[in-house]
């Protein structure tokens, strides 16, 4: 139900009965002799012109002028109109509407094109940041020519999304499945070396270089030149770190040798000593035993799976650390290489438990060029500052989409409050003077002056008050609160609850239908007790009365019927859906056919259901549950009534079109086909046309079938060509 409509029914029961309420009380204790319906005209006019007064009132005392703006779900969609990634949002709605009404999830969805520009997520541990993470997930794993390269620092995203069969990886020292790294095919050339060992050896605080940090970088970069030139493998690398004479060999006659001089003993065990750091890394690492292996380089140019790196638990991850930074290190720098490249999302949680990224920050205000979509998660600014200095104003100031949850901490609650923003307030200020009270002579006076203040919009108080799964999601110069439930799978995937939005509307038809049955017996026993006065008290009331009530059941009576109409085409639309959505999943969903249900792509644009077929091949199909006999003839489609074909009221045949180009626009396809499947009754085809105006129109009963023989052919053409 749309919070406009709860409000209008709101209002006006409560001027209904407020003005019978106040009508009764002065009959009987005050004024006995006046007449009741009178004084209920009266009572509505006044309560009517007082809520008039107070709404205006308080929309002129304080508002925003300039800066960030709270608005309600359907008020950010409609400023936003996103077809991206979304967050589900969870309406409650007020007693007695949560009687009748369970909670609503409303979308909120980002532009698709500014799924580039990031996602930040703040709060503390717990506070809800990965089941975000979970939801974004899910909606990817949907989509088509998209992949994932994320940091899983306890393998619960590998526990929930790891699928072989589309070709993932597991990057995790301790598991069965973590595949041999190559590190000489991440050593192209010099360059690569060089950043491959400053990701090994980060220097220990940024922007403050000292001797430390650059000599060991020299002697591993010739390490590794060295590595690639014999086609080694980390087991050389360990053996040469435990034997100083084999680095001497590798590094004379370079500029290298000069830090580990022997004539210096002392600096070249310090030296050593820091290669030796990352040694502790290397020995865990799976050998070459003939299982898979695996880079960066290779898997930005070829891999479709997504990637995984891993650690079990904080006990392991210290030891894991240089490793972990060198691989989403090396990832962001191997996918910067090419414009334009397979759109890849990075998911770096907990982003302050890692080592400095040297190239976190370049890949964050340039990866949009590449094709790299950021969705970062920390506790507090303080974390990200201390990690990466000067840098990190870089890294905070590019997310486009933010969202905040809760943070006990106070510093941490203040800078999101100032980042949610402090927009400019106005605010009228009355006051009032009584001439006569002060000089006996002379008028009462009233002033209004205009505060101009910048406020907080959300008080850091309150960010810190927040429960879990509760926060603010700020785009662009709106904030609207949120409240997400922990993702099920089966929201996704499963028949039964894509319908859940439709079935929602029938709802809130029948809420509907009951609210105006409530306000029409309230007027009919006004009309009833008027008529009382007429034929058994002889007290005939004003003819005006009498019409104005008349008029009114009307008007309630026909909104009733109209709700109740509503209800009765949403609960059968409803019904067609479920059915269809369970034939197309229970009969073809282990046959290697993805779906994807109720997909919102852009303002009021609710798509039945997308599909896509083993060969790639997408549909998109719109479900309509309208009885009788349909007619596909070359002029479009009909319906029959009796032996006469008139044409349907809306045009079917142009939304499903529209609806298949805005997919083909989401999914970078050439060509989405157009379906309308009726779920009920029966469809003659006359002309021996199966799609008037490019349009596929097929019905339930024969739906699996038409749609494995239109897929059999596209995979016929397609082989041949």
């Amino acid at each position: 139900m749309q919070p406009y409509r709860v409000t209008k029914w709101i209002f006006s029961l409560i001027l209904a009965l407020g003005a019978s309420a106040i009508a009764s009380i002065v009959t009987r204790h005050i004024y006995p002799q006046l007449d009741p319906l009178f004084l209920y005209s009266l009572a509505s006019l006044t309560l009517l012109s007082s809520f008039t007064f107070l709404i205006i009132k308080g929309r002129t005392i304080d508002r925003i002028t300039r800066g960030t703006q709270l608005v309600s779900s359907k008020e950010f969609n409609r400023r936003v109109r996103g077809d991206g990634v979304y967050i589900p949002n969870k309406i409650h709605y007020p007693f007695p509407l949560n009687l009748f009404l369970k909670t609503k999830i409303v979308n909120l969805s980002i532009p698709q094109e500014n799924e580039f520009e990031h996602i930040l997520m703040v709060g503390d541990s717990g506070s809800g940041k990965s089941a975000l993470q979970h939801t974004l997930l899910y909606q990817i794993a949907q989509r088509t020519g998209e992949r994932v390269l994320i940091y899983d620092p306890s393998l619960e995203f590998w526990e929930k999304h790891g699928n072989l069969s589309r070709g993932d990886v597991l990057l995790h020292p301790g598991s069965e499945l973590c595949p041999h790294w190559s590190i000489p095919d991440e050593v192209r050339s010099q360059i690569d070396a060089t950043a491959l060992a400053k990701s090994l050896l980060p220097d220990q605080k940024e922007g403050e270089r000292n001797w430390w940090d650059i000599s060991p970088k020299l002697v591993l970069v010739r390490l590794l030149l060295k590595l690639k030139e014999i086609n080694g493998c980390q087991e050389t690398l360990l053996r040469w770190f435990t034997d100083t004479q084999m680095i001497h060999d590798v590094v004379e006659n370079t500029h290298a040798a000069i830090v580990i001089s022997k004539e210096s003993p002392d600096q070249k065990n310090g030296v050593i000593g820091s290669l030796v750091t990352i040694a502790d890394s290397l020995c865990l690492l799976p050998p070459d035993d003939g299982r898979p292996k695996f880079s960066f380089t290779n898997w930005v140019q070829n891999g479709k799976g997504w990637v995984f790196i891993g650690t079990s638990g904080a006990g392991e991850r210290d030891a894991l650390l240089p490793l972990i930074s060198a691989w989403l290190d090396t990832g962001f720098n191997r996918l910067m290489e090419k414009k334009g490249g397979t759109p890849t999302w990075c998911f770096v949680d907990e982003l302050a438990s890692l080592q400095r990224l040297p190239k976190l920050a370049t890949a964050t205000y340039e990866g949009r060029k590449y094709g790299m979509k950021f969705v970062m998660g920390f506790q507090g600014r303080s974390q990200i500052e201390n990690l990466y200095g000067k840098q990190s104003e870089a890294i905070l100031s590019m997310p486009g989409a933010r969202i905040f949850l809760k943070t006990k901490e106070s510093s941490a609650a203040e800078w999101i409050a100032n980042n949610i923003g402090k927009p400019e307030r106005e605010r009228e200020l009355e006051s009032y003077s009584s001439a006569l009270a002060l000089t006996k002579q002379g008028n009462d006076s009233v002033s209004v002056r205009t505060d101009t203040r910048i406020d907080y919009l959300i008080l850091p108080n309150e960010i810190q008050n927040l429960k879990k799964m509760h926060g603010y999601l700020r785009f662009d110069e709106v904030v609207v609160p949120i409240s997400f439930p922990y993702p099920n799978p089966k929201d996704f995937v499963n028949p039964s609850s894509p319908s859940s939005a439709i079935r929602q509307m029938e709802a809130e038809r029948n809420t509907g239908a009951l609210l105006y049955l409530i306000m029409g017996s309230i007027i009919a026993v006004l009309l009833a007790y008027c008529y009382h006065l007429v034929y058994i008290a002889n007290n005939n009331p004003h003819w005006l009365i009498k019409l104005t009530l008349l008029v009114l059941i009307g008007i309630v009576a026909r909104l009733f019927s109209s709700e109740s109409k509503n209800a009765s085409n949403a609960k059968q639309g409803a019904d067609g859906e479920e059915i269809i959505f369970r034939l197309l999943v229970e009969n073809l969903a282990d046959r290697g056919w993805k779906f994807r249900f109720n997909e919102m792509i852009g303002k009021n644009w609710d798509v039945d259901v997308i599909a896509i077929a083993p060969s790639g091949r997408v549909f998109v199909i719109d479900v309509k549950s309208h009885k009788g006999t349909k007619v596909v003839t070359n002029n479009g489609l009909h319906r029959r009534y009796g032996s006469q074909n008139y044409e349907f009221n809306k045009c079917f045949l142009k939304s499903v079109k529209a609806q298949a180009a805005k997919v083909a626009k989401q999914l970078n396809r050439n060509w989405v086909t157009p379906v309308i499947c009726f779920a009920n009754g029966e469809i003659e085809y006359q002309d021996n046309v199966l799609d008037p105006q490019g349009v596929i129109v097929l019905g339930g009963q024969d739906l699996i079938e038409d749609l494995e023989a239109i897929e059999h052919s596209f995979a016929r053409t397609k082989l041949a060509c």
